[in-house]
């Protein structure tokens, strides 16, 4: 395929989402057309911030900032009590410990975005059970670095891997693209956030790729920020992640935070539940 810039018949072998006649296209340059794309991209005023962090992170976190992330240990008590009231009085009990690690990990990572903004490098990790509100910090971070002027890309690591396994099922559909199109295109932005890993993701394939993705941002000193249910050592085993990329994903300059506490989730769902029960 020839690359889809006017008058240019260079290969196309760089692929670049972007904006035409009001619709989402994957378009494919040569190297130096691809640059050029990107930093257009990059200075576009026709989309909102608020939009781009709603094609990020989806439609509920479209309004994600820190200030409407709560930590306030009322708030995790109410939270806490609601699950227990769903399951007849069992269920688990906030500590002050856990409300400390929600509260640290905003304030720390509301402070080294301030850095990774200055000096436009830095690694963010967030880990721990699902429905602690992980995805809404990285919103909230990302929300700051776009409006600094920085470019990002969010991927749920189910959809990487599906996205994988796509291109062996169709490996002729240019809309899909070929695996290395595919890594090529995750390390285009300033900023990469990968989503959720957890067991299902680590496979041989996945792990090579994501190895390569991340080595290509601590090479060359960009942003990568990640949430995990996994901790640190358990992403070391070499059956998941291995050393090499945890090792690159933990050097500073980063911010590695643990969360634990009630589910945000499994609380809104017990709630929904006693209330369609009409308790």
């Amino acid at each position: 395929m020839e690359c889809q810039h006017p008058n240019c018949s260079e290969p196309g072998d760089y692929p670049l989402i972007v904006n035409k006649d009001g619709e989402k296209r994957r378009l494919f340059f040569c190297l130096s057309h691809h640059q050029e794309a990107k930093r257009l991209r990059a200075s576009s005023s026709d989309v909102s911030v608020e939009d781009r962090i709603e094609s990020l992170f989806g439609k509920k976190f479209r309004d994600a900032t820190f200030s409407t992330f709560r930590t306030d240990p009322e708030y995790f008590r109410r939270i806490a009590r609601k699950i227990r009231e769903a399951k007849g009085g069992s269920g688990p009990a906030v500590t002050e410990e856990d409300i400390a690690t929600i509260q640290d990990a905003k304030s720390s990572l509301q402070r080294f975005t301030q850095d990774m903004k200055r000096e436009k490098e830095g690694t963010v990790f967030l880990f721990g059970p699902n429905g602690l509100g992980k995805t809404h910090l990285l919103a909230a971070a990302t929300r700051k670095l776009i409006g600094a002027g920085l470019t990002a890309s969010s991927w749920h690591m189910t959809s990487l891997v599906t996205r994988v396994w796509a291109t062996y099922s169709e490996p002729h559909d240019q809309e899909i693209g070929t695996v290395q199109q595919i890594i090529e295109a995750m390390k285009e932005p300033d900023v990469l956030i990968l989503q959720d890993i957890n067991e299902m993701c680590f496979s041989n394939d996945i792990r090579e790729y994501i190895f390569e993705i991340v080595d290509s941002v601590y090479r060359n000193r960009g942003i990568l920020m990640m949430s995990a249910n996994l901790t640190p050592e358990e992403l070391m085993d070499p059956e998941r992640l291995g050393t090499p990329a945890v090792t690159r994903i933990l050097e500073p300059p980063s911010c590695v935070k643990k969360m634990t506490g009630p589910s945000h989730r499994q609380a809104r769902k017990a709630y929904e539940k006693t209330s369609d029960s009409g308790a």
